[in-house]
């Protein structure tokens, strides 16, 4: 029973995707911050930060599981940016994630 409720779990793994969790919700205009998130698995992750139309940062990484961090530089706009997160697993399973980052005075 052990073996077999392991195999199950390991092929189920193989096909479900990643989930991402922005943490990060606001930081202050003018400073670099940490923008958080949670993995459920091994994963690459790319993020995007923008206001309207325009990026203010793009960049990607791979990361274990767990809660970790992409470093944002200052943003001096104060306001609403939005933060699409994608992660891609081993296996190539992808997931999409869609938060908002407040950035204050």
């Amino acid at each position: 029973p052990v073996y077999c409720t392991t195999a199950k779990h390991f092929t189920s793994y193989l096909t479900t995707p990643p989930v991402l969790t922005q943490l990060t919700q606001q930081a202050k205009s003018g400073h670099s911050f940490a923008l958080r998130f949670r993995l459920s698995k091994a994963s690459h992750v790319g993020i995007a930060v923008r206001r309207g139309s325009a990026t203010q940062l793009y960049t990607s990484a791979s990361f274990g599981y767990g809660v970790d961090h992409f470093t944002v530089p200052a943003l001096h706009a104060p306001g609403t940016y939005s933060v699409p997160l994608t992660g891609t697993d081993l296996a190539g399973n992808s997931a999409r994630a869609t938060g908002t980052l407040t950035i204050a005075r």
